[in-house]
């Protein structure tokens, strides 16, 4: 029953637009946030939103064209060359990327600790970033996998359940995407600050 519902195009067409509508509506909620915020916190807060949600931004490059491919009458199965499995892969590998700057900026940050909160807090920060690194190796190796799977076999021989596993992984890309380039700018700033934490 679920693998025949997933198979009509048009749920997986609505479902992936439905997805990058909620990603549009970020801005809108960064910018309610900085409005909260004044002087140099909020200078921060809103480099660090444009920081964040760039990344967001490219990952939803490969699904809004083959959607636009679609609303223009391609005839190519939605699932032939899934957008979502480049998303998996992409947002896996940028985020392992953004995850080894981190570790390289708290090794950094640990040889200028000078107060045991702040060395309690880049400990944290130290877990936070392995977590991370293993959730990251997910989406980066179903994405690699399912590359290949979406282009080198028919399509017609693949369970459209995978197509639904697909997109629930690219939450998770996404996830780990976001999660890293925060983990990177909070890294950077206690490896420039020495003070910072104390």
């Amino acid at each position: 029953m679920f693998e025949k519902f997933f198979a009509q195009n048009w749920v997986q067409v609505a479902t992936a637009f439905a997805f990058l509508i909620v990603i549009l509506f970020i801005p809108l909620m960064y910018w309610c946030i900085s409005q909260k915020l004044e002087g140099d916190i909020k200078k921060k807060f809103i480099e660090a939103a444009f920081d964040i949600y760039g990344v967001v931004f490219f990952l939803l490059i490969a699904p809004a064209g083959y959607l636009a491919l679609y609303f223009f009458g391609s005839q190519s199965k939605f699932m032939l060359n899934d957008p979502m499995a480049w998303v998996c892969f992409v947002g896996g590998a940028a985020a392992i990327y953004d995850l080894i700057r981190t570790r390289l900026a708290l090794k950094s940050a640990k040889g200028s600790t000078r107060c045991n909160k702040r060395a309690g807090f880049i400990f944290m920060l130290e877990r936070f970033t392995k977590l991370a690194l293993c959730l990251s190796l997910i989406p980066l190796l179903y994405g690699m996998v399912m590359i290949g799977v979406t282009n080198l076999m028919d399509p017609a021989s693949i369970n459209d359940m995978l197509w639904f596993l697909t997109f629930m992984i690219t939450g998770l890309a996404v996830i780990c995407a976001v999660a890293s380039k925060a983990l990177l700018l909070v890294s950077q700033a206690y490896a420039s600050n020495p003070e910072l934490g104390c």
